[in-house]
């Protein structure tokens, strides 16, 4: 235990040092445990403290540069990230593999990325290497390149295997994401058959199978091999790392040793290489489980051990449960009996795939066409129920309840267990249950550069443009994840002001993969009212771009769209000057937004939509120089994100 506790410390100190909300949470851990250990070990629990803190804080530094030498950590298909004497950098350089040595001419940036409303953070990703800062590198060349050369080999794979089988070959092998089966990968499933540890024990389980307790030596090395292999396959892993720094412990214990202290000599191990490592999902997703399954042991010995295993499963099931609530906002029914029919089929995949690129292993193919059949049906067969964004408080009291359980089980007081369990069954369900509030607010999503405005008013929802990108496919990325989290199941009505890609780029996939009733092209209705009457289709599309003008409660509202200065002296005319939010036009282009038709309406509040760093640099400078000169008020979705007006 005083081996974990070293562990606590250690992150607490991190945490301190990072300034993040959970140095609270395990600071009460420690004086749990300290109170419980008489504080015996305080000068310990200090030292890790103290170590931590510093790691943490060495970690961030960062040294100005012009000539950089470093180790290649991360390589992905468009960066790498480099790590030196100077600081840890995300570098645009492709082509490069883990363990590459490269001396490098350029300069030291802050990261700077365009960006939409969006699920995944990239900054907090870079972040979890030690990455703060950018190295704009001008030239390079690799001084030692490390011989195992893994997208070589990834490029032999997929040159050796049938086109369709690459897909689920590269996951087994190399741990790349499945682009088919959306239900399943939501929910999870699919990460049965990604490469990770879970199919690596499974082989190391078979090793002390058929070695049994014969030739514990050459088992130990066989498993050592393995681990080390299946490390450099998924590019160094963490979950790699971990069972790598395990099976040494073990070496080096001969087995004598707790699992509970493997486990956080294991995570304290992590934690010196990579004080941010707490930020990857391969650290804060397993660690907690592993420790979780630790502490309940003693419950899980008092159970049946014929449900024993199945009660495991279950407990890692509800374990992962939040996580998939925060990611996709909904709860896929069955997901837990297809895991448990998926789990055999997925190492009888792994075992075929690994064999797949070899001389003859056209063979096994129709074996997988019949688990591509399985995970079809499947991925059909599940049922998908919304939820949308839950509160922090909501996961807060889903694990109190969760350990509770497993605590009332520890101590056999079934009684008290059943009641307990019935309590959170009730409470994992409540999410469930529709809740028809009526909504009266404006969300002017963060698309990058272009517009997408979402209207909730009452019980209907309008969307007003689509945005759109050409490097990514805003609806599934964007807008359907964004209408998840707010649980909108359809959209009433969009309206397209005008047909320019970064108005109207994501419609089609919106239509394709989302519900909505119509949409209306380059007009309005009773509800929105496109007020410019002067369009001219001789003239630019920018020209002929709808102004919407709508009003909830006593919140009036204007669209420009990309409507030029030429609309907009018309409009003075036309339109009422009592505005109270305006979206600028044209994203904030000199070529709209004139200082005498913001004086005439003069809005209590602005919205400027444009990407960060994007190459038209919206918004003008003029533009925000007029917003100043007439106190109105404005926030930019470059800088600010989405931005939610509620009226």
């Amino acid at each position: 235990m005083s081996i974990f506790i070293c562990f606590i410390s250690l992150l607490t100190g991190i945490l301190l040092a990072n300034r993040s909300y959970l140095t609270i949470i395990f600071a009460f851990i420690i004086l749990f445990l300290g109170a419980k250990y008489k504080f015996k070990i305080l000068k310990l629990v200090l030292t890790f403290i103290i170590v931590g803190f510093i790691l943490a804080f060495i970690n961030q530094l960062v040294f100005k540069t012009e000539k950089l030498v470093g180790i290649v950590i991360k390589s992905s298909s468009n960066y790498s990230i480099v790590k030196s004497v100077y600081g840890t950098f995300y570098v645009k350089i492709k082509g490069l593999e883990v363990g590459d040595i490269i001396r490098a001419n350029g300069a030291i940036n802050d990261l700077s990325f365009s960006h939409y409303q969006e699920k995944f953070n990239f900054k907090l990703y870079l972040k979890s290497f030690g990455v703060t800062k950018e190295y704009k590198c001008e030239n390079y060349q690799i001084v030692i390149k490390n011989i195992i050369r893994i997208n070589s080999f990834k490029n032999y794979v997929i040159s050796s295997v049938e086109y369709k089988y690459v897909n689920l070959i590269n996951s087994f092998i190399f741990g790349t994401t499945i682009d088919e089966f959306d239900y399943l990968s939501s929910a999870g499933i699919l990460n049965l058959f990604r490469i990770s540890g879970l199919n690596v024990i499974c082989i190391i389980r078979l090793l002390d199978f058929i070695f049994k307790d014969k030739k514990v030596k050459e088992n130990m090395t066989i498993k050592l091999i393995i681990v080390i292999t299946f490390m450099f396959l998924s590019n160094y892993k963490i979950a790699f790392i971990r069972l790598l720094i395990a099976q040494i412990i073990r070496i080096i214990k001969k087995n004598k040793i707790r699992k509970l202290d493997v486990d956080s000599i294991t995570a304290i191990i992590i934690l010196i290489l990579n004080p941010l490592a707490y930020l990857q999902a391969g650290f804060y997703l397993v660690f907690p489980l592993l420790f979780l399954l630790n502490f309940s042991s003693l419950a899980l010995k008092r159970i049946n051990s014929w449900y024993r295993g199945y009660f495991r499963l279950l407990l890692i099931y509800f374990y992962f449960l939040p996580f998939n609530l925060v990611n996709n906002y909904a709860y896929y029914l069955f997901a837990f009996i297809f895991r448990l029919i998926l789990i055999p089929i997925s190492q009888i995949g792994f075992g075929i795939a690994i064999l797949s690129f070899l001389p003859l292993g056209e063979i096994l193919y129709p074996v997988l066409d019949i688990i591509c059949k399985i995970l079809n049906l499947l991925d059909r067969c599940i049922i998908k129920i919304p939820v949308g964004e839950l509160s922090l408080l909501y996961f807060v009291l889903y694990y109190i309840f969760l350990i509770l359980i497993i605590y009332l089980c520890e101590i056999y007081h079934l009684k008290w267990m059943r009641k307990v369990l019935i309590v959170f069954i009730i409470y994992v369900v409540i999410p469930i249950v529709p809740i028809n509030i009526p909504k009266y607010e404006v969300h002017f999503i963060d698309v990058d550069q272009g517009d997408a405005t979402l209207i909730r008013y009452k019980n209907k929802n309008y969307l007003i443009d689509t945005g759109g990108l050409t490097y990514v496919d805003l609806a599934k990325e964007c807008l359907i994840p964004y209408f998840a989290k707010l649980r909108i199941k359809k959209i009433d009505r969009v309206y397209i002001t005008h047909m320019d890609f970064d108005h109207y780029g994501a419609l089609d996939s919106l239509v394709n993969n989302f519900k909505i009733e119509s949409v209306l092209y380059n007009e309005g209705d009773d509800f929105i009212k496109d007020i410019n009457v002067y369009k001219d289709k001789e003239k630019d599309t920018n020209y002929n771009s709808s102004v919407f003008s709508f009003k909830i409660k006593n919140t009036s509202f204007l669209i420009m769209g990309d409507a030029p200065k030429e609309i907009e002296r018309k409009l003075i005319s036309s339109i009422d000057s009592n505005i109270d939010v305006l979206k600028v036009g044209h994203h904030g282009s000199n070529t709209s937004s004139s200082y005498e038709f913001l004086k005439y309406i003069r809005p209590k509040f602005a919205v400027i939509s444009c990407g960060l760093n994007n190459k038209y640099n919206h918004p003008s400078a003029s533009v925000i120089d007029t917003l100043n000169s007439l106190n109105i008020k404005y926030i930019r979705t470059d800088l600010n994100g989405t931005f939610i007006y509620k009226c």
